[in-house]
């Protein structure tokens, strides 16, 4: 087994399964999105792609690799079905390894209500439009204050905006804050950065650091993911976070985000479909206390279901199961 990788260590344990399972086998090559074009398919019996990011980019190299290619990635998009591919969460693994999981679920401001300063923390993250859409609706609805919400301007590497956000910055967390970053210097398991790609000392990204006094002291997590437009569904380290911090979750992504969540093996406590205010919604209920069709115990099994399914291992033992079933002969 052979590799050529940059991106380690987010693709690390899949490089671990695919070294455990060909060993002794020279022609078998693992490169990730940054190194894919220097490999010449005429050395290799098979490539197999770490994919840490979407596909779309390297979709060209990864048919000039034909049918010698075996994808890994950690996106749902179209065209995958031309490939041999097998989705495994690159970005649970890397959120998983520099964090202390041991957190109960009685801990949590949702099952303690005496706990919580806010209904809910949004760590949005920098400007997107949609992401200003959310913060419209929640504000239509009076709920600003009422949540610990992350944002920056984001114009140091982010898209061009057709929607202002410059309302809200005088209303929510903004990353070059002060005193907001004075608040929360005592709580050593989360470094607020300017840029989330910063890496740690062993090389995973500071952003998979989950923040327990800000999810310890809200009552639901809103999870506004990287991709909010479209049909395909592309799982950061913002999914994981809740999942394996056994924290309620509601997701604001892409309309297929929920359902391929589902498709995994996930429960979801109620469905946004991508709609801002749908979520802000759900979060007014929240705060006036309400909970729909779900008691408390409900909520308590979605979460530890959840938290099982979200186990490193068990997608581990997937990905060994799978290249057994395909490719260990």
């Amino acid at each position: 087994m052979n590799y050529n990788l940059k991106y380690i260590p987010i693709v690390n344990a899949a490089a671990g399964v695919l070294s455990s399972r060909f060993v002794n086998r020279s022609r078998i090559l693992a490169v990730d999105h940054l190194t894919i074009t220097k490999v010449d398919p005429n050395d290799w019996d098979l490539v197999f792609v770490l994919c840490a990011e979407t596909t779309f980019k390297i979709r060209p190299e990864l048919d000039r690799l034909g049918d010698k290619v075996v994808l890994i990635h950690t996106s749902d998009e179209k065209g995958l079905e031309k490939y041999k591919s097998f989705f495994f969460p690159h970005w649970l693994f890397c959120v998983a390894a520099v964090n202390n999981l041991m957190y109960t679920i009685d801990e949590h401001a949702f099952l303690n209500k005496t706990q919580a300063k806010y209904s809910y923390n949004a760590l949005v993250g920098r400007a997107k439009d949609p992401r200003t859409q959310l913060l419209t609706e929640l504000d239509n609805k009076g709920l600003i204050d009422k949540g610990i919400i992350s944002y920056h301007p984001g114009g140091h590497y982010g898209p061009n905006l057709k929607l202002d956000p410059s309302p809200y910055y005088s209303n929510v967390w903004e990353w070059e804050d002060h005193s907001i970053k004075n608040m929360y210097s005592t709580d050593i398991n989360y470094a607020v950065k300017l840029d989330s790609t910063t890496r740690l000392l062993d090389g995973h990204f500071s952003s998979c650091l989950i923040p327990w006094k800000i999810i310890n002291g809200s009552l639901v997590t809103v999870v506004s993911e990287t991709d909010n437009y479209g049909s395909h569904s592309f799982l950061t380290e913002k999914t994981w976070k809740p999942f394996l911090s056994k924290h309620p979750a509601i997701f604001y992504a892409t309309k297929n985000h929920e359902d391929f969540l589902e498709s995994l093996g996930f429960e979801m406590y109620v469905k946004t479909n991508g709609d801002p205010a749908k979520v802000a919604s759900i979060i007014s209920d929240i705060e006036r206390g309400g909970y729909k069709d779900y008691t408390l115990t409900d909520w308590r099994g979605i979460i530890i279901h959840n938290q099982s399914v979200a186990n490193p291992m068990h997608w581990i033992y997937k990905l060994h199961s799978w290249l057994e079933e395909n490719f260990i002969s």
